[in-house]
């Protein structure tokens, strides 16, 4: 077993310079002092005593690292990619500027308190706490803390595009996952869920209406299903899709929304589509609009499905058609003066740390509708924006292009918008 001394011998300083350089009191010690030591004790695996640490009076080095829950998406944690590649993560970074990390669990406030103080941790990264836990911990323990999967308020995903929906009047998502606590995971590659805390999420940054027709609304089973809806509804979420409809007032406008999931059935949809088109407009629907759930993965042009349903909706009646699926941008067609949208990609996506395509869009669209009904003026605005924030990983936070970058994304949907075969219809 290594000593204080023999680090000492080996940088040819004295033991007290290396204990200052391993408790962080470097004040009187040059840089390369510092790195040299530094560098011994990463050579050497040096572990400093933790009980002489403590009582040095001096910080411990060891950073805490609560995981705050006992499953992730049915396995245990360090099991799942995202929370093995994150721990995996923070240990190297810690490891390079000389700290040590500590795993705790943290399902019980208590215990992380307990840990936390023997320990003497000069601070906490926390995995997964909601925010009334996070406050728990707060009120016992005196420690910085960085929270990580964990969302006071739920504010932030989106607070780089809120301003954006707080302007508009109705602002739709794509709900591609489960709120639930269910472990009847259904046998797939991915699957998805949140505490239903999540939906708060959408309360707080402007967004009033969610399509759950897709193929990761039932990740969990039949009951996750359930307690979604349950979960959008008690945070005031429109919800519609398969054969729940909706029908919202708008500024005194009466908004039909459909959401149509076609992978399976494909243009067996038409039924469904007309059904639901019809069931809107006997409501009162002075506006309808259409989510399509369709297409291919990482293709960036529609498919014959996709434009036989979406202009098969126009004509039966819908202003709006917006699709994903495709997880990137597709292009968007003018049909017999409504747009059909074929795919905006991803937007706030956590299925993926770095993805290849980062790019994608807010669509926007002003309708006038009078007493002889929706107008024919079709104002849009096109958005650009990239998934993150961050431009070499993706952090979840939507965030809108600029400059350059701007310019690319849009050239590109333009581009794709000229792909899409206009001769043939259904």
């Amino acid at each position: 077993m290594i000593r204080l001394q023999d680090i000492a011998d080996m940088a040819g300083v004295s033991r007290t310079t290396v204990s200052n350089v391993i408790n962080g009191n470097t004040k009187r010690v040059s840089q390369e002092t510092i790195d040299k030591i530094t560098a011994i004790l990463k050579e050497q695996n040096y572990v400093p005593h933790m009980g002489s640490v403590m009582l040095s009076g001096h910080g411990s080095r060891i950073i805490g690292v609560v995981v705050g829950f006992n499953q992730a998406h049915g396995m245990q944690p360090l099991q799942d990619s995202f929370v093995g590649e994150l721990v995996g993560t923070i240990q190297n970074e810690a490891e390079a500027k000389g700290y040590y990390i500590m795993l705790i669990g943290g399902e019980n406030i208590q215990h992380v308190v307990d840990i936390a103080s023997r320990w003497n941790v000069e601070g906490l990264i926390i995995l997964g706490y909601n925010d009334e836990k996070y406050r728990q911990l707060s009120r016992k323990l005196n420690k910085k803390m960085v929270l990580i999967d964990t969302y006071p308020a739920g504010e932030y995903f989106f607070q780089n595009v809120k301003s954006i929906f707080e302007a508009d009047d109705l602002t739709i998502a794509n709900n591609e996952g489960t709120f639930t606590e269910s472990y009847d995971r259904e046998d797939k590659t991915f699957a998805f869920k949140a505490p239903a805390s999540f939906a708060g999420i959408y309360s707080c940054s402007s967004v009033e209406a969610v399509n759950t027709a897709n193929n990761h609304s039932h990740d969990y089973g039949e009951q996750s299903f359930q307690d979604t809806m349950d979960a959008l509804d008690a945070e005031g979420i429109v919800h519609f899709g398969y054969d729940e409809t909706a029908v919202m007032d708008v500024k005194g406008v009466k908004v039909g929304l459909i959401g149509i999931y076609e992978l399976n059935d494909h243009l067996e949809r038409k039924q469904q589509l007309e059904d639901n088109i019809n069931k809107v407009k006997d409501e009162g629907a002075e506006l309808v609009i259409v989510i399509f759930h369709w297409g291919n993965e990482k293709e960036t042009v529609p498919d014959s499905n996709q434009t036989t349903l979406g202009r098969l909706a126009i004509d039966l009646g819908a202003d709006l058609v917006c699709g994903h699926h495709p997880h990137v941008l597709q292009g968007v067609e003018e049909y017999k003066g409504k747009n059909i949208v074929y795919s905006l990609g991803n937007f706030c996506f956590g299925g993926n740390s770095s993805p290849s395509d980062m790019d994608t869009m807010i669509f926007q669209q002003t309708f006038t509708i009078t007493n002889d009904g929706v107008q024919d003026d079709n104002v849009t605005n096109i958005i650009p924006c990239s998934i993150s924030s961050a431009s070499d990983y993706n952090n979840y936070q939507p965030t809108p292009a600029e400059g350059d970058e701007k310019t690319r994304i849009m050239e590109k949907i333009q581009e794709r918008s000229s792909w899409i075969d206009t001769e043939n219809t259904y």
